[in-house]
């Protein structure tokens, strides 16, 4: 049956596009029916990729979709060409989420080699509610790689009507929408990179030392929120906006619940000694 289906979807549901200007992120597109046997509802979400791909006779745009046929949410890649193969109907690719580095993840694929399905469709869609930037990467057999990049942005909108004909599909303002606390996460945020606090020598002439304490909430690309940092505590008020400049501009690596990254709160230290922070 999805062998079979998946065949249809790359003849027909994915027609060999020309080339043309780059698209707009967030162009969702919705469609529902009802499937033939069993006599259910289903929905369909299409997303187009933000680029064209050469091929050695075509060009062509690969596209996202994430479906729910008979209760079952599925989300897979009609790529419009042949990938690397692999035994089992199963295909080695790889996807980067933000700017994050490249992961190689194993994804089930249809007879023709053209569509290939994620293993954990809800954890896709989360992972794409939490980072909409992502890129995937398909290997053909005897081609150079070729890269697809969307922006999933919008999805959110969409989350009611897939909710409803999927349970299994996340529900709106669930998971990614939450900011967590340090003892709800599985794996703490951590500071990467912090750039030196200016420290005004004037203060530094006057003995004025100590820390700041700043409060922010980190997103799952592990960069600050604007407008969520507040000095919680501090040795001295005249620390203070040089601490939060300083947090603004660090970089962490996000926090994580059952393997995705979500956002957090995060109390940051800043010291100002005659040494370093």
């Amino acid at each position: 049956m999805r062998s079979k289906l998946a065949l249809i979807l790359a003849a027909l549901v994915l027609p060999l596009r020309g080339e043309g200007q780059e698209r707009q992120g967030g162009a969702w597109q919705l469609t529902t029916s009802r499937s033939a046997a069993p006599d259910q509802p289903s929905v369909t979400l299409e997303l187009d990729a933000l680029n064209v791909v050469r091929a050695a006779v075509v060009t062509f745009r690969p596209a996202l979709y994430l479906r729910c046929l008979n209760d079952k949410l599925e989300a897979f890649l009609a790529t419009g060409a042949t990938g690397t193969r692999n035994s089992d109907y199963r295909m080695i690719v790889h996807l980067r989420w933000g700017d994050r580095p490249p992961a190689e993840e194993t994804w089930s694929r249809s007879t023709d080699y053209s569509v290939v399905f994620a293993p954990d469709p809800a954890a896709f869609v989360r992972q794409l509610l939490a980072t909409p930037e992502m890129t995937f990467e398909v290997r053909p057999d005897n081609a150079d790689p070729f890269v697809a990049r969307f922006n999933g942005e919008g999805l959110r909108a969409h989350l009611a009507t897939l909710q409803t004909r999927c349970p299994s599909a996340p529900a709106r303002g669930a998971g990614f929408d939450s900011v967590y606390t340090e003892t709800q996460v599985d794996e703490k945020a951590e500071l990467i990179s912090m750039p030196d606090p200016e420290y005004a020598p004037l203060l530094r002439r006057a003995g004025i030392r100590g820390s700041v304490i700043v409060q922010a909430v980190i997103d799952t690309l592990g960069r600050v929120v604007p407008g969520s940092l507040r000095v919680t505590s501090s040795a001295n008020g005249a620390l203070d906006e040089p601490a939060l400049k300083a947090v603004a501009q660090s970089i962490f690596r996000p926090a994580r619940v059952q393997g995705h990254a979500v956002r957090t709160r995060l109390r940051v230290p800043v010291k100002f000694t005659d040494g370093s922070h």
